[in-house]
């Protein structure tokens, strides 16, 4: 396949090389390109298959563009995708082919490539020493000329930082290049068509030569589009990636990544994975008491979440309830209401002792009158912006306990890790103590460690 390809592209060169014309001086000008008009010959037999890197999600020698709002993770997904095809290794489930890659970010400092790539290794159970050679690292952060093509004069002009990058690529064998992100590397009008067009062509255009593929990150635009610019953005590249957080506040480190499209395979489809001790993982990954632990929250999560829809609904049928065992007593009156979803008297009484742990409810006057003309006293919302944003959700929805119920299982355990990951939510950002399972730090050092696997 890699001689067909190379065959290949040297026609491509002989078919676009420039032709030239004596002049009276005997200098010989450059007077234009021929157009590559496809040679039949070379069709005989079976045209090859379509070949992706990454599942059918980075096809060879095209462009693929990827997407997500700030703080999703995409750095960190562009450099774990490029870890792992740079050897071989399977990624959230979809199998790799090996080939040299090189990620460029032009946002984040060496020391955060390294913080990050050292969580990498630690899940896909690699080396440092395993990388070189395979894997290239590029920060461009806080430097000058960090845009591949400069449209300012009004028409494409190469940049010398386009050419650094050509010319590594070429050398040292890379065929997957990955570049963060699009708004540094065109130095021109992200809604013009034309210089979008010209733009990916180019990158397409060194994903051709070497026979690989390139990747280039996009930042969504204000009114919460997937990507800032032209239609083009998504009209050139031939797969178009997409990330995003998972539905449920309740578990804030779930990601899912879609293809909207993908012209030379399905589209639509969707990974969901998880943010877990700085990398992205599936959740067969993680430990099984850390896997038991977010079946234990998502239950809790529920639970608090119908217990506030069973509450509002007896409010709003002004009907007092109480958290002491009584005629009123709110666990057996919920229990038999059509809000509960059948969850039982137990898990009810459960659900109140989170929340009341939690501060999500207290016991208090109610905005009812009984018989007597008095205020009604018994279960309620906390007051303040805590109630104020309950009452906001809606009815039915798993209510506004749904982001407190891990708090209360992993605080309640004393988790070192759970109050890590409530602190800093970013996937940079990394302190704290590690998950359990893996290697503690040294006191005066709060990365994870030098090696968590073999060289």
């Amino acid at each position: 396949m890699t001689n067909e390809r190379s065959a290949k592209r040297n026609l491509l060169a002989a078919a676009t090389a420039p032709t030239w014309q004596e002049m009276p001086d005997g200098k010989a000008v450059s007077v234009g390109r021929s157009l590559p008009v496809v040679d039949y010959a070379n069709w005989e037999g079976t045209p090859p298959d379509r070949q992706s890197y990454w599942g059918a999600l980075l096809p060879f020698l095209q462009t693929t563009m990827l997407t997500g709002p700030g703080g999703v993770g995409k750095s960190l997904l562009g450099q774990q995708l490029s870890a792992a095809i740079a050897l071989g290794l399977p990624f959230l489930g979809l199998d790799t082919v090996r080939a040299k890659c090189i990620y460029i970010t032009c946002e984040d400092d060496a020391d955060e490539l390294w913080r990050r790539q050292d969580a990498i290794n630690a899940a896909l159970g690699v080396g440092m020493g395993s990388l070189a050679g395979n894997l290239f690292l590029s920060s461009l952060c806080g430097q000058d000329g960090t845009a591949l093509a400069d449209f300012t004069s009004g028409t494409l002009q190469v940049t010398e930082r386009w050419q650094q990058l050509a010319e590594f690529v070429r050398s040292n064998g890379v065929r997957v290049f990955v570049y963060d992100n699009a708004t540094d590397a065109m130095a021109g009008d992200l809604n013009d068509v034309h210089q979008v067009a010209e733009f990916v062509n180019m990158l397409t255009g060194l994903a051709l030569e070497v026979g690989g593929a390139a990747v280039i990150l996009h930042h969504p635009n204000k009114a919460g589009a997937d990507w800032l610019g032209s239609m083009a953005w998504h009209n050139k590249v031939r797969s178009r990636l997409m990330m995003a957080h998972g539905e449920s506040a309740a578990d804030p480190d779930v990601r899912t990544l879609s293809n909207p499209k993908a012209n030379y395979g399905p589209s639509g489809g969707s990974i969901a994975f998880r943010w877990y001790a700085g990398a992205f993982v599936t959740d067969d990954q993680v430990p099984d008491d850390y896997r038991q632990r977010l079946q234990e929250t998502a239950a809790a999560t529920f639970d608090n979440g119908v217990f506030l829809d069973c509450l509002r609904q007896r409010l709003k049928e002004q009907r007092a309830v109480s958290a002491s065992p009584s005629a009123t007593y709110a666990p057996s009156e919920f229990a038999e209401m059509r809000e509960s979803r059948g969850i039982g008297r137990e898990r009810l009484k459960l659900a109140m002792n989170r929340l009341f742990a939690i501060g999500k409810i207290e016991s208090g006057e109610l905005p009812l009158l009984r018989t007597d003309r008095h205020r009604a006293k018994g279960l309620r919302e906390t007051a303040g912006d805590a109630a104020g944003d309950a009452r906001q959700t809606v009815v039915g929805d798993a209510g506004d306990g749904i982001a407190e119920a891990g708090q209360v299982i992993d605080n309640a355990a004393g988790d070192q890790e759970a109050l890590w990951r409530q602190r800093h939510p970013s996937p940079t950002e990394r302190e704290a103590s590690p998950p359990s399972g893996w290697a503690a730090p040294p006191d005066d050092d709060l990365d994870w460690g030098d090696d968590h696997g073999p060289d």
